[in-house]
């Protein structure tokens, strides 16, 4: 533990002087920041954190929970608290080198879980293209994991959904650090809350099933007159009577945000 925190101080100490020695090329505040892999380690404050000063741990726990996806409300609100109560952070995946590749017919659900998951995420290459495993009569089981990227076989439709995804919650810190407020159990809709001084910034998102009509109760971030965008076919609607209505369209994905575009 000592040897890992060592490193965490020489690294930061370094990361500051060289930006001060380059301020043009700095693009950000960001402090040096350090993950770390502990096997089948899941959501649990420990020496990791502590002791060895990692920023974050990857998150082993979650893809087994999520090959259940009807568990993700008790898993989002469980990972939410923890993490925010006991000031640490998570990094989450479905697919990995070591494992396995999430299951390649049910991308677009897995996708969703985990792009909209609390805390940090990691895509591992070609899941947001369905890239399939290869060499099956290799002794070597990592191998087939490690397959070619797909560039001339991409899965289109599930390399929409991951950018869409990603694009939102790359606008939303909200979606990784912030307060998750569960509205709704079935369908399944939530929002996330972030305050950071008087920085402000709130989400809400719906999985349900496919090309549905929901509505969306939005009173805990939005507002009665309130322009929402539905950032996943960008349709947009006024707030009443505490609510709006959407499709959740063919992946049964809702992802409501402010419409700064009036």
């Amino acid at each position: 533990m000592s040897a890992w925190k060592t490193l965490k101080e020489q690294a930061s100490s370094a990361f500051d002087e060289w930006k001060t020695e380059n301020p043009d090329q700095v693009l950000d505040d960001t402090p040096f920041w350090t993950v770390g892999e502990v096997w089948d380690h899941g959501v649990v404050k420990d020496a990791f954190y502590t002791e060895a000063s990692f920023d974050a741990i990857i998150n082993f726990s979650f893809r087994k929970n999520i090959m259940n996806i009807s568990i993700l409300p008790k898993l989002y609100a469980f990972m939410s608290d923890t993490m925010r109560k006991d000031g640490i952070n998570v990094m989450s995946y479905i697919s990995s080198h070591d494992v396995t590749l999430y299951t390649r017919s049910n991308l677009i659900k897995g996708g969703t879980a985990l792009l909209l998951a609390p805390g940090t995420i990691e895509i591992y290459y070609g899941d947001e293209t369905a890239r399939p495993a290869a060499w099956p009569d290799s002794p070597y089981a990592d191998l087939k994991l490690r397959s070619d990227m797909n560039w001339n076989s991409m899965d289109e439709k599930v390399l929409a959904h991951f950018r869409i995804l990603g694009q939102f919650r790359a606008r939303h810190p909200a979606v990784g650090a912030g307060e998750n407020i569960q509205i709704s159990e079935k369908p399944y809709i939530f929002a996330r809350v972030y305050e950071s001084g008087t920085y402000k910034d709130g989400i809400i998102a719906v999985i349900t099933e496919p090309d549905r009509m929901v509505d969306v109760p939005v009173s805990s971030v939005f507002e009665n007159g309130e322009s929402v965008r539905n950032a996943y076919d960008n349709s947009t609607m006024l707030v009443a009577d505490g609510k709006v209505t959407c499709s959740s369209g063919s992946t049964g994905t809702i992802l409501l945000e402010e419409n700064t575009k009036q």
